[in-house]
């Protein structure tokens, strides 16, 4: 019986024991998962507090405020439209870009015509972009070139986030649609984009 006893109160001692430590090792372990929860707050807080709200908002008016001044910059220079691009563009309803001779894009960011493209553009608006080609060369060229000039005008716009891709339709023509009644030295005028507001 004694034996029995000593027995029953060294399994007391040990679960006891056992206890004690699993007890203080949970505690620890909430410790921790209070303490890093305190911390992702904190952050959080940080993240959202009044100051950094106004620095975000900051970087976004200083970001605005560079692209007026290069918009302006472009629109400020003179137009250089002959009378025979601007009776078309009236005749057509529709804004042209011009490219050079085998060239399937232009610096965009300098471009005047992509300029007046841009000051029209809301988030809500639907364009038609209409890739044309001059005679120079064979046909199958000149339907690659068009293609080039819709497509690489359509990733421009989209890239510079003006407007969503799905609301840009393209087509291209080659040197099937000329410009009518354009003497031989105003070829040139038919290396084209045309751009259609829906």
């Amino acid at each position: 019986m004694k034996s029995k006893l000593i027995l029953f109160g060294f399994l007391l001692i040990i679960f006891h024991k056992s206890f004690s430590q699993t007890k203080d090792s949970l505690a620890i372990k909430n410790q921790k998962q209070i303490q890093d929860l305190k911390e992702r707050l904190s952050k959080l807080d940080k993240e959202n507090s009044a100051e950094a709200l106004i620095e975000k908002l900051e970087k976004l008016v200083l970001k605005q405020q560079d692209s007026i001044a290069k918009l302006n910059y472009l629109l400020s220079k003179k137009s250089n439209y002959s009378e025979v691009q601007l009776d078309y563009a009236r005749n057509c309803n529709c804004d042209l870009i011009f490219y050079d001779i085998n060239q399937p894009k232009i610096n965009y960011s300098e471009s005047e015509e992509v300029a007046n493209i841009i000051v029209k553009l809301k988030s809500n608006s639907k364009i038609k972009i209409v890739g044309h080609a001059d005679k120079t060369g064979i046909e199958a060229r000149n339907q690659k070139l068009s293609e080039q000039r819709a497509k690489m005008l359509l990733e421009y716009l989209v890239l510079q986030k003006l407007i969503s891709k799905e609301n840009i339709s393209i087509e291209w023509f080659g040197s099937s649609k000329p410009i009518n009644g354009l003497s031989e030295d105003k070829q040139y005028l038919n290396r084209r984009v045309e751009v259609y507001f829906e």
